[in-house]
């Protein structure tokens, strides 16, 4: 049966009806679910920033993730360049266009700051809360190039990145990231992105750059603790005003240069870092990286005294966030420095390592306390903390590490260890292996001799190859208050591990801030410095002062730093001491006549910072002075020598 020209037209307009109901629903649904007001697929721009801003304690307390967004507009964009943003995960704003009752979006172009979306409350530190931001800034704001910006804190391998104030500090962990990535782009035949950037602490590392290299052409991030100034975002933004084509490598350059121009402006300078990977070249480096453990895990069968070995090159790597029991551990140590001859008999595997490594830094800006550093940072257990090797197991993808870390600190060859083993045929003997441990070095009260008067000498031989650590540390006896406060700990000035041969004379100088005692505890041995932190009340908060002692004698004072988070949470603020601020000095201090077992660390002078405040090395006071020897072998066992006495007077040391 034939239909009537007006059916027909009938069946169409229903038919056309339908549809364009079919599609308002859709796009009602679609912006429901990206949130209200979110704009729509927008035209191809040259460049595109995505800014995952989640601003935490960053923000509520100091307004950082504000003062950025003003650098931003400070740079009217051309036509062909924009960022977006997502904001959230801060108590409050002071940027008065942003609620932290929810997360907003917002776009940043030729016509100034749009808000194109509001969602629902939900955790930054989450990985569906940031595939969500990923997905909708590959689908609704395409470019030519990209750059993916992660703000906030860092935490490095253990801790991820962005954590939510809001969520108790819950951050994306290296799994988290890794599966937000994945989720939202599930088969990836070329990188999605040009740059992934961490404006954060921590997060130049070979975890980081392996997770993230199937996604972006190149990573941008720091592996020491970023200062509180972060990015230079007008610098960055200009950069690009000059040239909308510039290429991404042309313009990670400029966000290294841009961010090393701020932190000089600022005077954050003297600890800063920042790296440019290109990820490209990575693969190469991965596997070298693998191989090396393998290497190291043959040899370790064979010989324990490695284990030592690897803490001693870990120990005299740059170490990032502070690792040391007073200030916590990130357990983030510089490849280049790890990886040194002498750790193994394969000489060749190193410098494969060091070549890809070399292969894949593009760019580097590193201050003048940090410049040892290669461009990337590795996980080696400082602490020894199982617990914390579990987290790094999680979100490794470098299997030989995670099993030789896990037998180095547990001493056995557990199910994971062996399968492992045999896949890579790598021989071992059945059972567990006879470990030789401080306790049976026999190493607790061992003499020290006194030579030429002065020279305090701890002679243990072989010993040594089981040690990872040798250092010495002095006390002083306040005959008056009848009290003994702990001073520091000190490099051994002569170390000669080969022999086992330690000597140090009798210490007669330390450090002072404007006249008042510092407790000072030995941190890294660099050529051109040594480092040191010591805790203080800073206006009533516990922080750790850092210094660098100079070849020449001279102190610098480099900033203070908080003590590194339960949730290994580095904070990004690094203090600077200004006129006026109140220091109170901190020492281990013990009565003698007492009962009080305390030994923390207690609160002895109190001052106030002037404008032309220093820090440098003068006599110590008269009186009586011990010196021990502290040995440290591969598990963190403790043993100390037996004391050295002497008196001091008017910078003169005597033996008692």
């Amino acid at each position: 049966m034939i239909m009537s020209t007006d059916s027909n037209l009938k069946k169409n307009v229903k038919k056309i009806c339908y549809l364009f109901l079919v599609s308002i629903l859709t796009l009602f649904v679609t912006s429901c679910q990206m949130g209200n007001g979110t704009d729509q697929v927008s035209e191809p721009v040259d460049w595109a920033i995505y800014w995952y801003l989640c601003g935490s304690d960053l923000e509520s307390k100091h307004g950082s993730a504000s003062a950025d967004l003003k650098e931003m507009m400070e740079v009217n964009l051309p036509d062909n360049v924009k960022v977006v943003i997502e904001t959230g995960g801060a108590a409050e704003w002071e940027n008065t266009k942003i609620n932290s009752d929810v997360l907003t979006r917002f776009v940043y172009d030729k016509n100034g700051l749009k808000k194109v979306g509001t969602l629902e409350q939900a955790n930054m530190g989450a990985e569906e809360t940031f595939a969500d931001f990923l997905k909708y800034c590959h689908d609704y704001h395409p470019a030519e190039n990209s750059m993916v910006v992660l703000w906030n804190h860092g935490g490095g391998v253990l801790g991820g990145v962005a954590y939510d104030e809001i969520y108790g500090l819950d951050s994306l962990s290296m799994v988290e990231l890794q599966n937000a990535f994945s989720g939202s782009f599930p088969e990836v035949s070329e990188p999605v992105f040009d740059i992934i950037g961490f404006d954060a602490c921590l997060m130049a590392n070979i975890d980081t750059a392996n997770i993230i290299s199937p996604y972006a052409n190149y990573m941008i991030a720091s592996q020491e603790l970023e200062p509180g100034n972060g990015w230079d975002y007008t610098g960055i933004l200009n950069a690009l005003v000059a040239n909308p084509q510039i290429q991404p490598e042309d313009l990670g350059i400029s966000v290294c240069d841009s961010f090393m121009d701020g932190c000089i402006k600022h005077g954050t300078g003297a600890e800063a870092t920042l790296s440019l990977i290109d990820l490209s070249k990575a693969e190469i480096l991965f596997e070298q990286f693998n191989e090396y453990g393998d290497v190291l895990f043959a040899e370790a069968l064979e010989n324990d005294a490695l284990f030592a070995s690897l803490g001693r090159a870990a120990n005299s790597a740059e170490g990032y966030g502070g690792n040391n029991k007073e200030e916590g551990y990130t357990n983030m140590v510089d490849i280049g420095g790890f990886v040194k001859s002498g750790n193994t008999t394969d000489v060749e595997i190193e410098k494969t390592v060091h070549d890809a490594l070399d292969q894949c830094i593009v760019y580097q800006v590193k201050g003048p306390y940090r410049s040892y550093g290669s461009g990337l940072s590795c996980y080696y257990p400082l602490d020894n903390a199982l617990s914390n090797l579990y987290q790094y197991k999680e979100g490794s993808s470098f299997e030989g590490y995670e099993n030789l870390y896990q037998y180095q600190l547990s001493g056995k060859l557990g199910n994971a260890v062996l399968e492992y083993l045999e896949k890579k045929n790598l021989n071992y003997t059945d059972g567990e292996k006879n470990r030789i441990s401080i306790e049976k070095l026999g190493l607790d009260d061992y003499t020290v001799n006194i030579s030429n008067g002065n020279e305090m000498i701890l002679n243990i031989g072989n010993r040594a190859h089981y040690l990872k650590n040798v250092d010495g540390y002095l006390a002083w006896v306040d005959m008056d208050r009848m009290q003994m406060l702990g001073i520091g700990n000190e490099i051994v000035e002569n170390a000669d591990w080969e022999n086992g041969i330690f000597s140090y004379p009798f210490r007669t100088e330390w450090f002072y801030m404007d006249g008042h005692l510092l407790y000072t505890f030995f941190l890294e041995d660099q050529e051109e410095y040594n480092l040191y932190s010591t805790p203080i009340m800073l206006n009533g908060e516990r922080v750790f002062l850092r210094l660098a002692e100079n070849r020449d004698g001279s102190v610098t004072i480099l900033g203070a730093r908080k003590e590194i988070g339960e949730n290994g949470m580095a904070d990004k603020q690094m203090l600077q001491l200004r006129t006026g601020d109140n220091i109170t000095t901190l020492f281990y201090l013990t009565d003698l006549e007492s009962d009080d077992s305390d030994l923390g660390l207690k609160e002895y002078e109190s001052f106030t910072v002037g404008s032309e405040t220093t820090v440098r090395k003068d006599h110590l006071m008269n009186g009586v002075y011990v010196w021990t020897y502290d040995m440290v072998d591969m598990w963190n066992n403790y043993a100390t020598s037996s004391l050295v006495m002497y008196e001091l007077q008017d910078g003169v040391a005597n033996e008692m």
